[in-house]
């Protein structure tokens, strides 16, 4: 049985993910830009390594409403995944420091 080796699928979206950035400084910052200051905010402490459940605590709200603004900051960064996030994140500039 010979391999499909098509070039699709989980493993190929991974190493596009690990091996190339997504987007330049400029469209990342206009991405940041778009934020607001609460996803900013989460930004910092999920880049930080904070669990939904730690920044809620520390921003006293609730785990949901973290995982709300977690949505939005993925959909609004263009990222799949909270490692992706992270990467964009630390690979242009964006600090773990709490605004």
């Amino acid at each position: 049985m010979q391999r499909n080796n098509s070039g699709t699928g989980p493993r190929k979206a991974l190493n596009q993910c690990v091996r190339a950035p997504r987007s330049n400084r400029a469209d990342v910052e206009a991405r940041v830009a778009s934020l607001t200051p609460r996803e900013r905010q989460v930004l910092h402490l999920v880049v930080v390594g904070k669990t939904s459940k730690q920044i809620a605590h520390q921003l006293g709200v609730s785990r949901r409403t973290i995982d709300v603004h977690r949505r939005h900051l993925m959909r609004k960064m263009g990222t799949m995944s909270v490692i992706e996030l992270v990467r964009l994140a630390l690979l242009h500039g964006v600090s773990g420091e709490v605004l």
